[in-house]
């Protein structure tokens, strides 16, 4: 999949995984910002906490935590993106299970060419 989208952008894609960016924001955000040749500025790793303009319809929903933070916190060891650090999922339906198992094929082709592993 990430070669097919390379293919038509004529370059592989950037591919961050979450987990990596929550262990080590900044390592992550430098790697990020050379693979995209922008110059990484230390103004990426904290914020004043609010909601901004282009946050768009869906902060309210989405953002909250965001919001009240100023950077980024450093996630534990084995931690998952979810609040960055480890939390007991409930089961998933089997509806939900089905998505998975379809989805998992090619999250795992696209983390063989994240960045920040």
């Amino acid at each position: 999949m990430s070669m097919a989208c390379g293919d038509q952008l004529g370059r592989r894609p950037v591919v961050v995984e979450a987990g990596g960016l929550l262990r080590d924001p900044e390592k992550t955000l430098r790697a990020l910002c050379a693979a995209l040749d922008l110059d990484f500025q230390q103004s990426m790793l904290s914020w004043e906490p609010g909601p901004r303009p282009e946050d768009g319809c869906w902060a309210a929903w989405w953002y909250a935590s965001v919001h009240a933070s100023n950077g980024w916190r450093k996630a534990e060891d084995g931690a998952t993106p979810r609040n960055g650090h480890v939390e007991e999922l409930p089961p998933l339906s089997p509806q939900l299970q089905a998505v998975l198992e379809q989805c998992l094929p090619v999250y795992e082709k696209l983390k063989k060419h994240a960045i920040n592993l």
